[in-house]
């Protein structure tokens, strides 16, 4: 009789796949998790069971394991894997179930090209956009100010760079041109804030809302600590374009939102699960959990969350951007007064409840911020 696992969760050594794994294994799921890499989900007292994977056989090794296995749920973590289990989604269903968008729109959704596209038939926001798919479509770009350049396809996607004159643009642009087409966008001042759901072809099932109080690094990354809030008007525009998408799965919808005119600038969709993942679960909205209860037929009522709330990344986004921030000691002080605070949670927290996974990330932690 083979072993059952009610989820399993591949790219197990992602942040957001621990926090995860710490959501299901908390309502006493059997959790199986899988990685290509070393990771610290392995040792936490959820994952009852791990194994690794290799990425260039991603697809035969996980049906080995659903063969193996008596698993209820796959879910992907990152982005790779989520265009790789949508492809073989059909063949997935024969051992297991997955909740994941079609291919074509898994595609459409993480191509910035064609999501222009679909939002020049909408009323939402973006910045003004230019798609650069040769050296001669360099020069049709007016650079007035800060700009911002994207690869368009998020599967050969070169980190963001941002430039302000037209020279640097040239530079920038000739070499990535060699990893396909390039987005250029106008920079939009503002704070970073996105719109997550859970949906079933188009229709929010649960939602939730964040603003970044703070980055890794400061130019623009990831979240290092970020508040849960509330507005209408995101709440729409992030509805519209899951519509448009007739999306099914999780999402995020990624904006800027611009304090001058307190309008809302739609940047990227995301069509996974977010590094954030922590915050929403802190504040009672529990996707991953959700994401099983769907699978299995449960009504998803969608939950009201607290405004006001923080999480915080200390291991290790928040510790290491005092290393890198241009005043340390304002960073310092920022650290020190999300660590401390009553409404602000941190991954630093699961140290008592699932230690060993916290203690190979605060080595890793410290190491980049004292040695690396």
């Amino acid at each position: 009789m083979k072993e059952k696992f009610d989820v399993l969760v591949i790219d197990s050594r992602y942040k957001h796949s621990l926090a995860a794994v710490r959501c299901l294994g908390k309502h006493d799921l059997n959790i199986l998790s899988g990685s290509a890499k070393f990771s610290p989900t392995k040792f936490s007292r959820f994952s009852k069971k791990s194994f690794r994977y290799d990425n260039e056989n991603f697809e035969r090794d996980l049906i080995e394991q659903l063969e193996k296995y008596d698993v209820d749920l796959v879910v992907p973590i990152d982005y790779k894997s989520n265009i790789k289990c949508s492809k073989i989604a059909g063949e997935i269903r024969k051992y297991s179930n997955i909740v994941i968008a079609d291919y074509d729109k898994m595609i459409v959704a993480s191509n910035k090209e064609k999501m222009i596209e679909i939002l020049n038939n909408t009323k939402i926001n973006f910045p003004k956009s230019y798609v650069v798919k040769n050296k001669k479509d360099i020069g049709k770009i007016s650079v007035l100010k800060k700009m911002a350049i994207k690869s368009a396809e998020e599967e050969r996607g070169e980190k963001v760079e941002y430039v302000e004159s037209g020279k640097d643009l040239a530079v920038k642009l000739e070499e990535r041109l060699e990893h396909g087409t390039q987005i250029v966008q106008e920079y939009v001042e503002g704070f970073g804030c996105a719109f997550f759901a859970l949906c079933d072809n188009g229709k929010v099932l649960q939602s939730f809302q964040h603003k970044r109080i703070r980055q890794y690094p400061e130019s623009g990354g990831v979240s290092s600590v970020a508040e849960s809030f509330y507005d209408k008007n995101l709440e729409k525009c992030g509805e519209e374009i899951i519509g448009k998408l007739k999306w099914t799965g999780v999402c995020m919808v990624e904006f800027i939102c611009d304090e001058k005119n307190g309008k809302y600038y739609f940047i990227e969709f995301n069509p996974k699960f977010w590094g954030s993942l922590d915050l929403s679960i802190s504040c009672g909205i529990e996707f991953p959990y959700l994401l099983y209860r769907f699978s299995k037929g449960e009504e998803i009522v969608n939950l009201d969350y607290e405004s006001g709330r923080r999480f915080q990344w200390v291991l290790p986004e928040d510790t290491i951007r005092i290393r890198s921030a241009k005043n340390k000691w304002d960073a310092m002080k920022d650290w020190g007064r999300d660590f401390f605070g009553k409404k602000t949670k941190s991954d630093f927290g699961y140290i008592f409840n699932d230690p060993i996974p916290t203690l190979i990330r605060m080595v890793g932690a410290f190491y980049k911020l004292i040695i690396k």
